[in-house]
């Protein structure tokens, strides 16, 4: 399952903004990335920062779906310190929501576990497809009786 909050990479950057889809700030990415999971998020940066329950250990002990609070900024954890965020600098034109490879480009001031456990398996772990898994024609390396009910059923899906 893909990260929810990566469906919106490549949209475009608007200060003040709250739209994933027409132009967020960093505050109204992350906000509105947790109201798809019924959280309510202030719309501020550093009121986000008090929001959750401080992660001991910092960026150390991050998991996917943290908040990463920086001065004045803050992202969304995603594992291997890499972070989703809207940025107002490049590599998109005139910044945009991007994934970046380094969580630790500035100094982190905070990092908040926003989520409870179940809701970050839920929505921010990515899955692995399993090796039997055949992409192009979406079945299950299974025996020719049951691959076509699951052609179906994911196909459906």
């Amino acid at each position: 399952q893909l990260l929810y909050a990566k469906n919106f990479v490549g949209n475009r950057y608007r200060y003040g903004g709250s739209s994933l889809t027409n132009g967020t700030d960093c505050s109204g990415f992350t906000r509105g990335v947790y109201k798809k999971f019924g959280k309510r998020l202030p719309h501020s940066s550093s009121a986000q920062r008090r929001y959750g329950k401080k992660v001991k250990g910092g960026i150390k002990n991050a998991k996917a779906g943290d908040l990463i609070c920086y001065s004045g900024h803050v992202a969304i954890y995603m594992g291997n310190n890499k972070i989703v965020h809207a940025s107002n600098s490049a590599p998109y034109p005139r910044g945009g929501i991007k994934i970046s490879n380094n969580a630790r480009y500035r100094r982190i001031v905070t990092v908040e576990e926003s989520l409870n456990k179940e809701d970050k398996k839920k929505y921010f772990l990515e899955k692995e497809i399993p090796s039997s898994f055949d992409a192009e024609n979406k079945v299950l390396k299974t025996s020719q009786d049951n691959q076509q009910n699951l052609k179906k059923c994911i196909i459906k899906i």
